[in-house]
């Protein structure tokens, strides 16, 4: 059954409001409905067919008791302004089906709807014809969409091939989630047919408290406060914990930007728990396990934490947004690394009745070893006339809200357990792209014995790659590229034609190994000069090699490849390709 969230009248806007607003009798007392309607009627000829209904949807009036007429008449004591900011109000926190939208569906808050359906989109939109069509069907679709794009920040509207487009941008993602939580927390649907319910959802009460100001003060500031009293409203989850891996090419900077930019203003030392996953990495690495303890000539066996427990236990324990930080983690097996505790990672969209959060676990587990440490660890607290306990229940062990797991994944490497669909689907993903543009130093210092830049050898041989790799029977990925933080400094010099052999050999050791044994190790003559017929030939080749500059590589590389080495001095940055705006249709008024 699809139903339409407002009756057709017009548009939601301060004209219409203030047009009906001035509908209204003089008087707000001692009137039942019937003869406030008459003087309506009078005003406004065939108000009751129609126009009431809007009212009533807008919250203005309310016709639970037919013999009690009753108006936000607070409004009267706005100016524009402030009747732009009930708008606002009214917009975010509205719900179809209500008592004034007839319909047997179940009813939903609009705004946070959209919201939620935008934060789970990986793009951070969503085309608003198909969520009306889903969600709600029936008419008034262009009035609704009215309603989104001109009251709901941060929510914004582009238009794209006729397509009406609602999405926001990446630096409102805290902001949006915030929102949708403070709005779902304080203003839930509640009994969504009870008319007095939905009047006072709309009172010059629930005014204030959206806007987080005192009924008794001035209101001027009231838009600017609804931010700060939100965040105050959430202050134990201001932001919401996710699981997310970062993955690019070797060398792109994936933990540099792990650590220098997620990381940037957070407390380390005691919020940011590190662990990097490898072959032979466990379920008891990760979660801990029970170890003997020698004392006094006495042998007894105590619960070491893993990292994975030692965030969690930090994270019960505060209201602060805690970090668990996986390296590599698809060189372990990360299904079995992870044990029962896989079913943790997935968490709750919204605030949940039972008094979990957005952010929370969504199904709880029972695991001994860590509900037997926090047993432990609570008793000890306790002993040393600790407060600050571990906030858990015994067969309910989840990822708290304030809890996040970061990881880094190289895509190239050989050595890896590759993560199946339904690990994967539990994580968002963020390829990490460094921009040569962007890289420091590293990028103008020289190969040793050479005049070649690490810029120029990295973007050219990057190049040759996947251009000759074309022509042959092997293609090569492009995740086999290198990355301006591939190899450390140290192997790399500021000054052009300096430095040995042997100071070379790092740089064979590192990359040139990389590129014959994993790039090309099907088909070598893609990068390789066809006299090179192994590893061995080459490293005893660039051992003794007595060519210097531009000719460093004669011999080692083909003609084409090495051509493209010397004759590359300056690296032109990639220009965006100019892209002409499509203007933006308005939607019917």
């Amino acid at each position: 059954m699809t139903f339409s969230p407002f009756a057709r009248f017009r548009n939601f806007t301060l004209t219409n409001l203030k047009s009906l607003l001035e509908l209204y009798p003089d008087s707000f007392d001692s009137l039942t409905w019937d003869e406030a309607g008459n003087i309506i009627e009078t005003r406004s000829k065939g108000y009751k067919k129609t126009a009431y209904q809007q009212a009533c949807q807008f919250g203005l009036e309310d016709r639970s008791d037919p013999n009690n007429f009753r108006i936000q008449n607070y409004l009267y004591t706005f100016e524009d302004d402030n009747l732009l900011k009930y708008l606002g109000f009214w917009a975010y926190t509205y719900f179809a089906p209500n008592p004034y939208v007839n319909s047997h569906e179940e009813p939903i808050l609009i705004f946070c709807e959209a919201g939620h359906r935008i934060l789970e989109s990986p793009n951070l939109e969503m085309s608003y014809d198909d969520f009306f069509g889903e969600k709600m069907g029936g008419g008034s679709q262009d009035i609704l969409l009215n309603v989104l794009r001109n009251y709901c920040k941060p929510l914004k509207y582009k238009k794209i091939d006729g397509d009406n487009i609602l999405f926001i941008e990446k630096d409102e993602i805290d902001h949006l989630n915030n929102l949708i939580s403070f709005i779902e927390k304080e203003f839930p649907v509640g009994n969504s047919k009870d008319r007095s319910e939905f009047f006072d959802r709309y009172s010059y009460k629930s005014f204030c408290k959206f806007y987080g100001t005192n009924p008794n003060e001035d209101l001027d500031n009231v838009e600017n406060n609804l931010l700060n009293h939100v965040n105050n409203v959430n202050k134990t989850k201001d932001k919401v914990g996710y699981n997310k891996i970062f993955y690019g090419i070797p060398g792109c900077g994936k933990s540099y930007h792990v650590e220098n930019k997620v990381l940037k203003d957070v407390n380390k030392k005691d919020n940011v728990f590190r662990t990097t996953f490898y072959l032979d990495y466990s379920n008891s690495d990760f979660i801990g396990q029970i170890y003997p303890h020698v004392e006094d000539e006495k042998v007894t066996y105590e619960p070491i934490p893993g990292p994975f427990t030692k965030a969690l236990e930090r994270a019960l324990s505060t209201d602060e947004m805690v970090y668990l930080v996986i390296e590599e983690i698809n060189r372990g097996n990360a299904a079995a690394i992870f044990g029962d505790t896989f079913q943790l990672l997935d968490r709750l969209k919204k605030d949940n009745p039972d008094g979990r959060f957005a952010g929370d676990s969504e199904y709880p587990i029972s695991n001994a070893f860590i509900e037997g440490y926090f047993d432990k660890r609570n008793k000890d607290i306790e002993k040393s006339g600790g407060v600050n306990k571990i906030n858990f229940t015994k067969g309910r062990i989840i990822i708290p809200h304030n809890l996040t797991i970061l990881a880094t994944m190289n895509t190239s490497d050989q050595n890896v357990f590759p993560l199946d669909t339904a690990f994967k689907r539990r994580w968002d993903r963020e390829k990490v792209v460094t921009e040569w543009s962007k890289v420091g130093d590293i990028k103008k210092m020289y190969i040793l014995c050479s005049s070649i830049t690490w810029e120029q050898f990295a973007t050219t041989i990057n190049n040759k790659m996947l251009q000759e790799s074309q022509s042959g029977d092997v293609a090569i990925s492009e995740d086999k590229q290198m990355g301006p933080y591939f190899i450390h400094e140290n192997m790399l010099s500021k000054v052009e034609n300096t430095g040995t052999n042997d100071d070379l050999i790092a740089f064979v050791s590192n990359v040139l190994d990389y590129l014959y044994n994993d790039v090309t190790k099907f088909d070598h003559s893609i990068l390789f000069d066809k006299n090179i017929i192994s590893y061995d030939m080459l490293y005893e080749k660039m051992r003794v090699y007595d060519q210097t500059g531009n000719d460093l590589f004669e011999g080692i590389f083909k003609d084409s490849v090495e051509k493209a080495l010397v004759d590359v001095s300056v690296i032109e940055e990639p220009q965006d390709d100019d892209v002409e705006e499509e203007s933006l249709e308005e939607p019917n008024e």
